[in-house]
Formats: structure tokens, C-alpha cells, sequence
């Protein structure tokens, strides 16, 4: 009788990474200044509060606060969001 040797799996190391820039309350800022009103902004202080969200990482750093951008290369900047308007809703139609 022989026996059959297989082998077993084994995790040897679990690698993590968190990106070096914390930006949850430029984050928080950024978006609070986009909303139209004190009701808006009311609301989504307390939807902010409730998420529980603490830290909310990037590799991007914040920019400054006076600027037009949330982080300092200018990637998401006020205004430059694609609204459901500006998204088309259909393709070109086949044959035609």
C-alpha cells in the first residue's frame, strides 16, 4: 500500500497598505461646500456623523483650503463633476 503525498496550501504573509495622506475632513469640507444650502449642508453633516467614517485615506494629499481643488495635484476639483445630464443616456443607434 502506497501512499500519496499532496501538498497542503499555506499563507505565509498578508501584505496591507494604507496610503500616506489622511483626507477625510478636507474630503468632508469639500463636499459640504458644494451643497446649495444650510439644510443640505445640515443633513449631510449628520449623514457624515452617522457613517462612523474616521479616516478616509489617498494617495493624493490634501490640497490647500482656499483652493478650487480637494487634493493638491487638482484631480477633483469643484465643478468638474459629470452630472446625470451631461452623461448620455443611450448609445448611437445600430443602423442608423
Amino acid at each position: 500500500m502506497t501512499m500519496k503525498s499532496t501538498a497542503v496550501p499555506h499563507i505565509n504573509r498578508i501584505g496591507t497598505a494604507v496610503p500616506g495622506h489622511d483626507i477625510n475632513a478636507p474630503f468632508i469640507a469639500f463636499a459640504r461646500a458644494m451643497l446649495p444650502d444650510q439644510r443640505t449642508s445640515n443633513l449631510f453633516d449628520r449623514m457624515a456623523e452617522r457613517s462612523g467614517i474616521a479616516h478616509r485615506f489617498s494617495f493624493m494629499g490634501a490640497g490647500s483650503g482656499d483652493s478650487a481643488a480637494v487634493d493638491a495635484e487638482g484631480f477633483y476639483r469643484r465643478g468638474g463633476w459629470r452630472t446625470r445630464r451631461s452623461v448620455p443616456t443611450r448609445g448611437p443607434r445600430a443602423g442608423g
